[in-house]
């Protein structure tokens, strides 16, 4: 028989047990909740940009592969997934939610009136105009640039052309090709086909230095076509805010990767 003072003592250890027990089960399915909270996806479009993005037999390369990897690695509460769109299709595609946010993009390419917001700009670049080398002609390459055979870019927004992108009106204003890659343009260039191509600084200056041949062939001109300051392009009710866009932007710069991706290219980042 248990005297009076054993019988307290064995109820207080059942009434300590029972205590652990609540505190477990209230806490536990917290606990569980937040270790399997999924993380949000992002969906990222990307389209043919040499060199911010680019695909050959299959596989995607340029800076927007690497900057995913490097928004993924840095952070655990989103997962960037890349979508493949199109120069002309990327507005579609925000306006239907299947992106929600592009990389190495300006607000003035046609963005006014939709429902987006933009990051602080990272990355200056520009596009400039090319010509056959030719000696005799060479002073004039670059004047009346609207008189002459052009090839450009489907679906990009060029000042010449007062950020028109539509091509059956540009192929009404001007004597234009309108190609879906840069390369492609050089080599219309080159071969004759073309008397005038507009690319991206950035894209020459990588071509010039993969095929040192092509400096004796090309000239470009010593103006731009556009200056542009690129920034991300993110959907309002996209399931991020911008403040944490440029917060990770700004960790990348700050802990060197963004230098280290950009120096790949031959660039370097915008101060953020």
């Amino acid at each position: 028989m248990l005297d009076l003072k054993d019988r307290a003592w064995m109820k207080l250890i059942m009434l300590k047990h029972w205590f652990i027990a609540i505190l477990l089960a209230v806490n536990a399915p917290i606990t569980l909740s937040n270790e399997s909270k999924p993380a949000t996806i992002i969906s990222v479009g990307a389209y043919e940009f040499p060199p911010f993005f680019e695909t050959s037999n299959g596989t995607y390369g340029g800076l927007t592969p690497l900057l995913l990897d490097a928004f993924n690695e840095i952070q655990n509460d989103y997962v960037f997934k890349l979508t493949l769109t199109s120069p002309k299709r990327r507005y579609i595609d925000f306006e239907r939610g299947r992106i929600q946010m592009l990389f190495f993009e300006d607000p003035k390419w046609g963005w006014n009136g939709y429902p987006v917001v933009t990051s602080e700009a990272f990355l200056k670049g520009g596009e400039v105009f090319i010509a056959r080398n030719n000696k005799t002609t060479n002073k004039t390459a670059f004047k009346n640039i609207e008189q002459r055979r052009i090839t450009a870019m489907l679906g990009y927004h060029y000042q010449f052309a007062d950020w028109d992108s539509d091509a059956k009106r540009l192929k009404e204003r001007f004597n234009i090709s309108l190609l879906s890659h840069s390369g492609a343009i050089i080599k219309q260039v080159v071969r004759g086909k073309a008397e005038i191509g507009i690319v991206s600084k950035a894209f020459l200056d990588r071509e010039l230095f993969r095929d040192p041949k092509l400096k004796k062939v090309l000239v470009f001109s010593d103006f731009y076509d556009q200056h542009y300051s690129h920034r991300v392009i993110l959907a309002s009710d996209a399931n991020i805010s911008i403040e944490t866009i440029n917060s990770i932007l700004k960790k990348l710069h700050k802990n060197g990767k963004l230098t280290e991706i950009f120096s790949q290219f031959g660039l370097s980042p915008s101060p953020l």
